[in-house]
């Protein structure tokens, strides 16, 4: 993406006060809204490629009282267990506008991605704010991927090409941070003795300093509820802006295979799970159909790399 793009997107939509509610297993009700639309037989979904949807708790619950058996958005779309998460959402950018390194960088062609922040409510920054004691170093966040504005926590991150013109775009990576840093820390502290568990921490931040045992309170506790459903929030969020705010109809998502070849990735690579078994949740077709705005790209290695060995993608349209 250019940089007027970006510019663009992010000038006309979202605030860093823009809520996303999000319960267990809500991606299902949200597409089969988009599929409902003024009404539709819970048998015909059934036999659709989303049937696999109706086999959840929350789905059949709401098609039980489907007047006439038919679901509508607007019945999937007001259906609210009492305990849900609400995540901020947030604009920002990634990438060079200069010379194009493809594994680190790693988007599929030149240019810059748009990103999509998802962040921690006050539910969760009241906690850790007590638990840090004041200290402003934020040991979970990766500095070296793309933050949130200053003020949030951020949860979990997306990043996008986005074709306007064409009217498509590609997920380009889904990934967490914060929870994976934080479990990171307790392992190591926990291969310590006590003593020097303590020292290390007084030492990083300050003294008073949190305790091994305070830390993983607040990992079981706080962090719980997220570790269980950040990556299906992660996409549905994303699919949400790019379909519903944006106004983007063919989505792409790389297959694990297919992403690490077209990003150069040889080593740290992502789990394979995001890239097989997320997008089959939520139900996207397999194709060797090529993203337009990678088959128009006029970089020589993106054109070498289309025509030798094509990718192949998951599709959601």
């Amino acid at each position: 993406m250019r940089q007027d793009e970006i510019d663009e997107i992010r000038s006309c939509i979202l605030t860093d006060k823009t809520k996303f509610h999000y319960f267990k297993d809500r991606y299902a009700l949200m597409l089969l809204a988009w599929v409902a639309k003024d009404g539709v037989a819970v048998g015909n979904v059934k036999r659709s490629r989303f049937g696999r949807l109706m086999q959840k708790r929350i789905p059949r619950e709401v098609a039980s009282r489907a007047p006439n058996g038919l679901l509508t958005r607007t019945s999937l779309e007001s259906f609210w267990p009492q305990q849900t998460e609400v995540y901020l959402l947030t604009l920002g950018q990634w990438g060079e506008t200069g010379a194009w390194c493809r594994n680190w960088q790693q988007t599929s062609r030149p240019g810059l991605n748009l990103v999509l922040h998802v962040n921690f409510s006050n539910k969760h920054n009241a906690p850790y704010r007590k638990l840090m004691r004041g200290n402003d170093c934020h040991p979970f966040r990766c500095h070296f991927h793309p933050n949130a504005p200053e003020g949030h926590f951020t949860l979990a991150w997306a990043r996008f090409d986005v074709d306007l013109k064409g009217g498509e775009a590609i997920i380009e990576e889904i990934q967490n941070d914060w929870l994976r840093n934080a479990q990171s820390e307790l392992n190591w502290l926990q291969t310590l003795s006590a003593g020097r568990a303590e020292e290390i921490l007084k030492r990083q931040y300050g003294e008073p300093s949190f305790t091994v045992e305070q830390l993983k309170s607040y990992i079981d506790q706080v962090l719980g509820p997220h570790q269980r459903i950040w990556d299906e929030a992660t996409l549905a969020a994303s699919l949400w802006v790019l379909r519903d705010v944006i106004g983007i109809r063919r989505v792409y998502y790389h297959t694990f295979e297919g992403g690490n070849r077209l990003k150069r990735l040889t080593r740290d690579r992502p789990p394979r799970s995001l890239y097989s078994t997320l997008p089959k949740r939520f139900c996207f077709d397999q194709t060797s159909r090529q993203p337009k705005m990678l088959v128009d790209c006029r970089h020589r290695r993106v054109r070498r790399e289309l025509r030798l060995s094509p990718p192949r993608w998951f599709i959601f349209e």
